[in-house]
């Protein structure tokens, strides 16, 4: 057994602290620099759709309604059912509460999110996700514990401390959360229930113990104190917190925010809160046969969209709705087709929710592309990476301003989006005045032996233009680099390829976009 599966098998009780490192430090008093709680004491929740939601039948693209019609009869919600919030986009039924948020200026929506050669294996592509690692590369830490290793070099050495006496980051939830795992230990404090918070017993320093595990046992023991000062203080901000929203008390995302927003107005000095609400993977019956309208995908959109309406109530009802940001993420989308079972198979790219009183209430990016003739296995085609929005949070909201921060933590190449009030959506770049915009075009849009691309930008920068496949798989890369003001031709070669539906996809300085087209033969 390795270091990282020993702590990861360590974990102890209802609520733990996951180590992960070669020495065990003290509990020190020593206060640290930096702020509590980001900019200007600003949290962010994250909630994991667990399983790959199905984005199609999430956020309904009314232009695209027949041709749905056409794939997924079996599982469509009725048109005349659907809730229209924008001329070109309708919500699921079942999501009332997102509806009224968006009418609030409290939702923003953002299309087409994932990752070029998308891996539709669940562990493979959550661990993508949840490290913010491109889909050929294996990295061990996830893109919050890259953040907060950031602000916390020491960490877990030295903590908690005098200052920074609360966690990091909690996990609502058994497990640890794998977006704050760290080189040397998870950031994330492991909370299951307010109610049963306990300390553990603090066991005596082990001596007189072989080497082989001395080290071991000591780590162990360290973590374990740590765990409980962590626990004294969890508790102390549950006592003071409370609630003044009504949640369904059947609805257990709904519990666990109203768990968050009673910490979090207890006094609580923690940045990040990571939920996961499961029972996405809707191979079969996700919806009743002959009803649509009910199902397990059903319920589940009940459930994230009345979770998160109660959530932002409690919060306005607190004084502390200007404080939170929350967003939602799934490790795919699924296929357009739906299948036999009344359900969907894993896919590519899908929308995703962030809420709350300070984003700019829009829809970020293009209707999802549906094609006249849908591929066997075709999923929706990325227009924007998971890394645009994580760092589009991280430098609008919790104020990480240093762009080569930034791409120490997510790399060189990222799109900002405009999802913050404070920053003009007419103006997305990081600490640039300046935005370069990309135009795409593709002749002719059905091909044989070879395709002509290009694109126009207004601006000189650094630019990237891939082909993919109809399972987000990169199929050569065509352009990468430095490229000058004006417009740009390729001619790529396609008589290898298999029929089928292709998309290039370009991200231009402060933009992308994705444009399909057919190999007939």
């Amino acid at each position: 057994m390795n270091r990282r599966d020993f702590v990861r098998a360590a974990a102890l009780g209802a609520s733990s602290l996951v180590w992960q490192s070669e020495f065990a430090g003290t509990l020190a008093t020593a206060p640290q620099k930096g702020n509590p709680a980001g900019k200007e004491g600003n949290i962010l929740v994250v909630i994991q759709l667990n399983g790959g939601n199905d984005g199609l039948n999430t956020v309904i693209p009314n232009n695209s309604y027949p041709k749905l019609q056409q794939v997924r009869a079996n599982i469509l919600p009725p048109e005349n059912k659907l809730l229209c919030i924008t001329q070109d986009l309708s919500l699921h039924p079942n999501l009332d509460g997102l509806r009224i948020l968006f009418e609030e200026q409290q939702l923003c929506i953002v299309q087409n999110v994932g990752y070029l050669n998308q891996n539709r294996s669940h562990f493979r592509s959550l661990d993508i996700w949840n490290a913010a690692s491109p889909a050929e590369k294996f990295w061990d830490t996830g893109w919050i514990a890259r953040y907060l290793d950031l602000l916390h070099p020491g960490f877990p050495v030295n903590y908690p401390n005098a200052q920074f006496s609360a966690p990091l980051a909690v996990s609502i939830g058994n497990t640890v959360a794998d977006t704050a795992q760290g080189l040397r230990a998870n950031f994330g404090y492991t909370l299951n229930n307010l109610h049963e918070l306990s300390l553990l017993s603090e066991p005596p320093p082990y001596a007189n113990q072989p080497e082989a595990y001395a080290a071991e046992l000591d780590f162990l023991r360290t973590g374990m104190l740590q765990t409980n000062s962590y626990t004294k203080v969890v508790e102390k901000a549950a006592q003071k917190g409370k609630n003044k929203g009504a949640y369904p008390n059947d609805n257990i995302l709904a519990q666990q925010l109203k768990t968050v927003a009673k910490l979090i107005s207890g006094g609580l000095q923690t940045q990040f809160y990571l939920l996961t609400l499961p029972g996405f993977d809707t191979h079969a019956y996700q919806v009743q046969k002959n009803n649509p309208l009910t199902g397990t995908h059903a319920g589940l959109l009940k459930t994230l969209s009345d979770a998160i309406f109660s959530f932002q109530q409690d919060l306005r009802l607190l004084g502390l709705d200007n404080r939170v940001l929350g967003m939602t993420y799934s490790e795919f989308g699924r296929q357009i087709r739906s299948n036999n079972a009344f359900g969907t198979d894993h896919g590519t790219a899908a929308p995703l929710f962030v809420f709350g009183t300070s984003v700019n209430r829009q829809v970020i990016g293009s209707n999802p592309f549906i094609p006249d003739e849908v591929d066997k296995q075709e999923g929706v085609a990325m227009q924007y990476s998971f890394t645009d929005v994580y760092a589009s949070m991280l430098h609008q909201w919790l104020g990480m301003t240093d762009t080569a921060k930034l791409s120490g933590i997510f790399g060189d190449l990222f799109t900002p989006l405009p999802i913050c009030c404070s920053v003009n959506p007419q103006s997305t770049s990081f600490g640039q005045t300046a935005v370069m915009s990309g135009e795409l075009a593709v002749i002719p849009d059905k091909f044989t032996q070879k395709v002509q691309v290009a694109f126009r930008i207004t601006q000189a920068g650094g630019v990237k233009l891939v082909m993919l496949n109809a399972a987000g798989g990169v199929v050569q890369t065509v352009a990468e680099g430095n490229a000058t003001a004006g417009t740009h031709t390729y001619t790529v070669n396609t008589g290898n390829l298999a029929a089928g539906n292709y998309y290039f996809h370009l991200v231009a300085g402060n933009d992308a976009t994705t444009v399909q087209a057919r190999k007939t033969g």
